[in-house]
């Protein structure tokens, strides 16, 4: 009988082929006392990417190079090929934070009653120097217990360290071209789960992502999100209040 993965780590990749060796890199040259699983859906890249997938196939469990529907389907498709107890999406270029960092969260997914481990996020620049962490750069720290009104003023938990039970994970709105992720994680939140607040960084996330690149076009999307969740009058004082104390 074969072993259940206690983590599913999902990285999905297109015509990212430095990123990705990063990303694979950061996975498998770290201490891991436990079974994972690595999942890799690439979106059929025309550079080298699947050479780099080859170079650590035989730590890969599955993985895949064929057109998708862009990056939320490509989430999908890992989702579904995920058997881990808990999953964590890390994209190409996103980063293990540390060398020990599974290790360390090894005790804590293995108690199993937490349905989501976060933590701190540090951005780094295209060149993968620290520019500080999630917080510092949001201006918003991380809650203690992670709640669907904590984001009511804007995220404060990066998807890049977010992990959480598989059989709580829904599937990405297609219909959301910049933030399904930001709406995975309200979906998630509404159903008021069990969460625990690691107690170091995660994760590296590059800040010129996706979202980055379409700045314009993302944040109207996740006004319009936002509104969906929280209500239009909510979130316009919501974001009269983030304005003011930007300002400050």
């Amino acid at each position: 009988m074969n072993e259940v993965p206690l983590l599913s780590i999902v990285t999905i990749n297109y015509n990212n082929q430095a990123g990705l060796d990063r990303t694979l890199s950061s996975i498998f040259d770290t201490t891991i006392p436990f079974l994972i699983e690595s999942i890799i859906i690439d979106g059929a890249s025309s550079d080298a990417s699947v050479e780099v997938i080859k170079k650590y196939e035989p730590k890969i469990a599955y993985w895949q190079s064929e057109r998708d529907k862009g990056i939320y389907d490509a989430m999908n498709i890992g989702l579904a090929k995920s058997t881990g107890r808990y999953v964590w999406f890390l994209n190409s270029g996103d980063l293990v934070n540390e060398r020990s960092t599974l290790k360390h969260l090894h005790p804590v997914l293995l108690q199993d009653k937490w349905d989501i481990v976060y933590g701190e996020t540090q951005m780094v620049d295209i060149q993968y120097n620290v520019i500080g962490s999630g917080s510092e750069n949001s201006n918003r720290p991380l809650p203690e217990t992670l709640h669907y009104n904590s984001f009511k003023y804007g995220m404060n938990v990066v998807h890049q360290s977010f992990i959480v039970k598989r059989e709580i994970a829904p599937l990405y709105d297609l219909r959301l071209k910049h933030v399904s992720d930001i709406d995975w994680i309200l979906r998630i939140l509404k159903t008021e789960p069990n969460s625990y607040l690691f107690s170091e960084p995660i994760s590296r996330f590059v800040l010129e992502g996706h979202s980055s690149q379409n700045r314009k076009a993302a944040n109207w999307e996740r006004f319009k999100l936002f509104s969906k969740h929280y209500g239009l009058l909510n979130n316009l004082l919501n974001h009269v209040k983030i304005l003011f104390q930007y300002l400050k």
